[in-house]
């Protein structure tokens, strides 16, 4: 059996709605990495800001004391918000090491 131009032509415009399919999942993909970027970025400033801003209005140094500690003190999705804005973020497992067979010394 031969190949018509009609099968070519189903077979071409599959394989281009496939590649459409995937070149949108991909843009899509980028898209919200964007967005996360973003906002953790503008996230990052507005602390930076806030920040600056408290350390210029500080009057003795236990007052200095008291902002760095409470700054250091914070919890760590706090100061990450990258980890606390990405929900699907799993850590993968680690692949176990094979175990090797132990050498036996000659007696």
């Amino acid at each position: 059996m031969y190949a018509t131009p009609e099968q070519f032509a189903a077979a071409n415009k599959a394989s281009v709605d496939a590649l459409f399919t995937i070149a949108h999942a991909q843009f899509a993909a980028f898209e919200r990495l964007s967005a996360l970027n973003f906002n953790t970025t503008k996230a990052a400033f507005e602390d930076s800001v806030n920040q600056a801003k408290a350390l210029l209005s500080v009057k003795d140094a236990q007052e200095f004391v008291n902002l760095t500690a409470a700054r250091l003190s914070r919890p760590w999705k706090k100061r990450l918000p990258i980890r606390a804005m990405c929900t699907k973020w799993r850590p993968r497992p680690r692949p176990k090491s094979p175990s090797w067979p132990k050498p036996r010394l000659p007696k």
